[in-house]
């Protein structure tokens, strides 16, 4: 839900011009959505972003917009998921630290380190 949000802020900040790929890709999915597909010229066909912007034709103008939306919203949920998955990998917080009674101390009593000190 963020991730839209943030994408659709970010148009009143950025330009919302789909770049050469994208453009082939919406007339594509105006051409699958008026069942009339062409891949003669182009960029190299992708199914994915094709069905996506044969969802968006019926927005007519509106949906070089939307697609600016989803691609943005698909980058900012990635960069989020890449820093959940990289604090689940680092061991993410402990029960313990969360909820000190679990342990039985709290993070305040917990004994000195016995590492040696430099002089």
């Amino acid at each position: 839900m963020y991730a839209v949000l943030l994408a659709a802020v970010s148009l009143l900040v950025l330009p919302a011009a789909p770049t050469y790929d994208p453009w082939a890709w919406l007339i594509w999915g105006r051409e699958v959505w008026s069942l009339d597909l062409s891949t003669a010229e182009g960029p190299a066909f992708k199914p994915l972003p094709v069905a996506v912007c044969a969802l968006l034709a019926p927005l007519g103008d509106g949906a070089p917009v939307a697609w600016v939306v989803v691609a943005r919203a698909g980058a900012v949920a990635a960069v989020l998921l890449a820093g959940v998955v990289a604090w689940r990998l680092a061991g993410g917080v402990t029960r313990s630290v969360r909820d000190p009674h679990v342990s039985g101390h709290t993070p305040c009593s917990r004994r000195p380190s016995r590492a040696r000190r430099w002089s």
